[in-house]
């Protein structure tokens, strides 16, 4: 079955409309691997118990929620957060001193799946962005834990450079606005989740294979962006990357990504809006936020998971 890398799980949150200022290289950040877990753990467990006093928060620390700026535990999610499950996923950048954690969290009782940016200065948070999934599609309460080979440390001789996977992060949005599988390097068993609801049915072919044709009643990884189901006027833009982990995530790497996805289409959801309307009025433009964590894994061509 090694073969080549694939596109082994893709796990996505989606939110109305977010944007940020893309993390930027820092190579005198002081906090490393341990030390931004550390306070990624800390964030999350100050977020249930709602003690944001607790945590190492720098001076005019940024904090924004879906996009909105909003006042450092006083706003948000901090205020409406009742519980956490047992479900971490994180992708460490010392260089930029960016850590991510993808987690599920109970908002008014209901699981809803977040991720968070922390950016730390000096041991210190300077930005927090985060992305709460508040979506009709969602599996947060139902989304078995996190894949173990998540947490696996990649030997060092195996490690993919961070221009690699940037690039392998990106086939997928590529792969998406064009309605091409080919585009991005899909595993046979790839799986894609939304808001932690499994939304990929089948396996992708094996580099090389006949594939489906562009059936739309292929649903694999592959299938789902080789049909065009979703290039209807989508473009994935800006495309951000949060964080890049060469270290850990089964394989060869992991990496964070955010970005906004702006659909100028229209789709089947758009036409059943505008009759609803009474016809005669388009439906306008919408922008989603989406965040992404990716493992690339031996599989059949780099492997990559939404989260």
């Amino acid at each position: 079955m090694k073969t080549g890398a694939g596109l082994l799980v893709l796990l996505g949150i989606g939110a109305v409309l977010s944007s940020g200022v893309a993390a930027q290289a820092d190579s005198h950040a002081a906090c490393d691997r341990q030390c931004l877990v550390g306070i990624a753990g800390r964030y999350a467990a100050a977020l249930v118990d709602h003690r944001p006093q607790s945590l190492p928060v720098a001076p005019g620390v940024k904090f924004t929620e879906n996009l909105v700026p909003l006042k450092f535990g006083e706003q948000g999610l901090w205020k409406t957060v009742t519980g956490r499950r047992d479900f971490d996923i994180y992708a460490v950048d010392v260089g930029t001193g960016n850590v991510v954690w993808i987690g599920i969290v109970r908002e008014n009782g209901k699981a809803v799946m977040m991720a968070a940016r922390l950016k730390v200065v000096g041991r210190r948070i300077t930005e927090l962005e985060t992305l709460v999934g508040r979506s009709a599609l969602s599996g947060a309460d139902k989304v078995k834990a996190p894949r173990p080979d998540f947490a696996q440390v990649v030997p060092e001789g195996e490690r993919l450079d961070r221009r690699r996977l940037v690039a392998i992060a990106d086939s997928n949005w590529d792969a998406m606005e064009r309605g091409d599988g080919h585009a991005a390097p899909y595993a046979q068993d790839c799986e894609r989740y939304d808001n932690g609801e499994q939304t990929s049915r089948g396996r992708s072919p094996a580099e090389g294979a006949p594939d489906s044709g562009g059936s739309l009643e292929d649903r694999s990884c592959f299938g789902q962006m080789n049909s065009g189901r979703f290039n209807n006027g989508n473009k994935v833009w800006p495309r951000r990357i949060w964080a890049v982990d060469q270290r850990e995530g089964s394989g060869r790497g992991c990496v964070g990504i955010g970005a906004v996805h702006d659909r100028a289409g229209r789709d089947v959801q758009d036409r059943a809006w505008e009759d609803q309307q009474g016809g005669g009025r388009p439906r306008p433009p919408r922008a989603l936020r989406h965040a992404q964590s990716i493992r690339h894994e031996d599989a059949v061509g780099p492997a990559l998971t939404t989260g």
